[in-house]
């Protein structure tokens, strides 16, 4: 059987653990939560050749370990990502859950890929859609947090968000001490079986 380890945030991990009981049918798992980038690298170091392959709960961990450990590349690995239906399912239980919610000071961080919202909300500015002024390809992942932590926290006070949606879940001590009002868009059960399963 396959040794696979998973290196995710205390916030992924519940996510993660919807989908433990089948992940262990076909693999021995072991978890590798971290609490900050630093932490990661230090778990990374220290466990990544232990296991025949790796998964991480999103990209952010897997680029803060690309970036200082390029072989990385070199064992079997994969991410949790985002599918358009993770974002429609959101949007739907949102809905559901707060029948007055007016999707026009929704913020999403920008997602990797196209998802159409006009579909759902039949207007162009819903929700808001948006990404903090980083270069992506050329500033380490690391260093992505004071910055993105600068940009959520300017949007908020603006006045013009009632909610910020964020793939940055690793985040929830920052917008609890800063009273962001903030919801986690995780890859739904569905979507993190289908990136295990192509990973074995």
């Amino acid at each position: 059987m396959y040794s696979i380890g998973i290196l995710t945030n205390e916030q992924s991990l519940r996510q993660i653990m919807q989908i433990d009981a089948e992940m262990r049918r076909c693999a021995n798992i072991t978890y590798l939560p971290y609490t900050s980038p630093e932490h990661l690298r230090f778990l990374y170091e220290q466990n990544g050749d232990k296991f025949d392959a790796l998964l991480f709960s999103g990209s952010y961990p897997y680029n803060v370990i690309r970036k200082q450990f390029p072989a990385v590349d070199e064992i079997p690995h994969a991410y949790f990502n985002i599918s358009d239906r993770d974002y429609y399912k959101l949007v739907a239980q949102l809905a559901v859950q707060n029948p007055g919610l007016d999707f026009s000071r929704v913020y999403f961080d920008r997602p990797e890929f196209p998802v159409d919202f006009y579909s759902i909300f039949q207007r162009a500015d819903q929700p808001l859609l948006g990404t903090a002024p980083i270069d992506w390809a050329n500033v380490d992942a690391a260093d992505w947090y004071k910055p993105l932590q600068q940009y959520y926290k300017v949007l908020w006070d603006s006045g013009t968000v009632d909610l910020l949606v964020t793939r940055f879940a690793s985040m929830e001590t920052y917008f609890r001490d800063h009273q962001i009002r903030h919801h986690y868009l995780m890859p739904a059960p569905e979507s993190m079986e289908e990136t295990f399963r192509g990973l074995i």
